[in-house]
């Protein structure tokens, strides 16, 4: 039998997770590390592609409309800046 995580022998002493061994406490630690890191960027990914999700939601809301009045006035005040 090997580590699962660095492939080195087991001796007496085994750390377990599940159906995996391990043969020294930080390759079990650094397993789990792993699995987290993993675990935490899927729940990102699934987050951000959920419907109710802010980031999504502004990917899919439409460009703000410009109030036509509100234009003209920038027009008229830029253009009296560079007289």
């Amino acid at each position: 039998m090997r580590c699962g995580q660095c492939g080195g022998k087991l001796g007496l002493i085994v750390h377990r997770y599940w159906d995996l061994r391990f043969c020294r406490r930080a390759c079990k630690r650094s397993y789990l590390e792993h699995v987290e890191r993993d675990s935490e960027r899927l729940r990102r990914w699934f987050a951000y592609l959920a419907p109710g999700h802010s980031e999504s939601q502004a990917r899919r809301r439409a460009p703000r409309k410009i109030d036509p009045s509100m234009e003209d006035q920038f027009l008229k005040e830029s253009a009296a800046w560079s007289e």
